[in-house]
């Protein structure tokens, strides 16, 4: 349970308007994990929050809606065009994949890190699959490149596997339809995106382990911009 004027550091995921001059903000915070509130909105900086913005901030209450009283930028990420699209994706996908006050060892570093890599790279796909991993991981359904079921063997860099969601990885015959090499699932497990292939593997896979978590409703932003995310 939430303390009574508690002190964290956080980001904006999304935002509604609850009233003319109070709005419902949904924060992703370093030490609470997901926290829901009521942010008064004024002309002060101090009482606005932005998407991509790191933030000191204070609330108070224990009900599922705290009252957010402050609310200090310590940085922000700026980000334009595809990194805009790629930054909306990881709120939407943090917003599916957790729930109010779920604490996820590392999530909160991990999006400011990829917030990071995205205002400053052009070539998005790696930072935004290596968030995807690491999310999986943090949920507890880390996904194994290297490794084929059942037996937990390595990866054959010569043959070709089929993704079985909650499972793994199964060997396949290599002429069989809609297998992925071994080799680009062995890049993958390495975070190198280098090839092609490799890319085109990590996003199904990853797309299909994460699919337990979102449903069967479409993310929205992925709709956006489709050729990365």
């Amino acid at each position: 349970m939430i303390a009574s004027g508690t002190k964290d550091r956080g980001v904006l995921l999304h935002r509604r308007p609850y009233s003319d001059s109070r709005t419902i903000v949904e924060l992703l915070t370093a030490g609470n994990g997901r926290v829901s509130g009521v942010l008064r909105q004024s002309a002060t900086a101090k009482s606005r929050a932005e998407l991509f913005v790191n933030y000191e901030l204070s609330w108070r209450g224990r009900n599922e809606l705290v009252n957010v009283s402050h609310c200090e930028p310590v940085s922000t990420y700026l980000l334009s065009g595809r990194g805009l699209f790629s930054g909306l994706y990881l709120n939407e996908l943090v917003m599916r994949t957790t729930r109010s006050r779920q604490l996820v060892a590392g999530l909160y570093e991990q999006y400011l890190s990829t917030l990071d890599a995205l205002q400053h790279n052009e070539d998005l796909e790696p930072p935004l699959r290596s968030f995807e991993r690491g999310l999986l991981e943090s949920l507890g359904l880390a996904v194994q490149f290297d490794r084929e079921m059942p037996q937990g063997n390595p990866i054959d860099p010569q043959q070709s596997y089929q993704f079985l969601p909650q499972q793994g990885f199964q060997r396949i015959p290599n002429d069989a339809s809609g297998g992925m090499k071994g080799s680009c699932l062995l890049a993958v497990a390495k975070d190198d995106y280098s090839s092609s292939a490799s890319r085109q593997a990590a996003k199904l896979v990853l797309r299909t382990a994460l699919q337990d978590f979102i449903g069967e409703q479409p993310i929205v932003s992925r709709a956006l911009f489709q050729s990365i995310v």
